[in-house]
């Protein structure tokens, strides 16, 4: 296996429900022990609640104030602050501030990045970064199953 180097402009950079991820690390190039995205939330944005069944996935706030809830807890996460959700846990993130944010997510085992990737629009092609509409949701929930992933009323 190679080392794995990405400058800061470098990447395969998609736009999943107008927030920009940038793929650092692939389960091709690690050999499938992780993934690594840089993630760029828009204020209001966020994930339902939902659980992975294959993954552990974990969040380092790069810039800005992310809100995550795992389990019970509701965690006000400003830059520096690091938060893992286990695989089976119930968690989402929103971005509940004024501002975007940059996050660093890390996916223990690989795989769930494919995922993410299917759902987005590659950033090179013409996209205006909004909501998810609720055809871009259903096309989501469809395929989550594939990748282990509950979605949690």
């Amino acid at each position: 296996m190679l080392p794995i180097v990405q400058l800061p402009s470098e990447g395969r950079d998609f736009w999943i429900w107008g927030d920009r991820y940038s793929f650092k690390a692939v389960g091709a190039e690690t050999d499938g022990t992780f993934s690594l995205l840089e993630m760029t939330a828009a204020p209001g944005s966020g994930t339902p609640p939902h659980l992975h069944r294959l993954e552990d996935e974990s969040f380092y706030v790069l810039e800005g104030e992310l809100t995550i809830y795992a389990g019970d807890q509701r965690i006000a996460a400003p830059a520096g602050t690091f938060v893992a959700a286990p695989r089976g846990i119930t968690h989402r993130w929103a971005n509940e501030s004024g501002a975007p944010v940059r996050v660093l997510v890390f996916i223990v085992p690989a795989g769930f990045e494919q995922f993410l990737m299917r759902i987005g629009v590659p950033v090179d092609q013409p996209y205006t970064p909004a909501p998810p509409t609720q055809q871009e949701i259903d096309a989501a929930l469809a395929i989550a199953g594939e990748y282990q992933m509950e979605i949690v009323a």
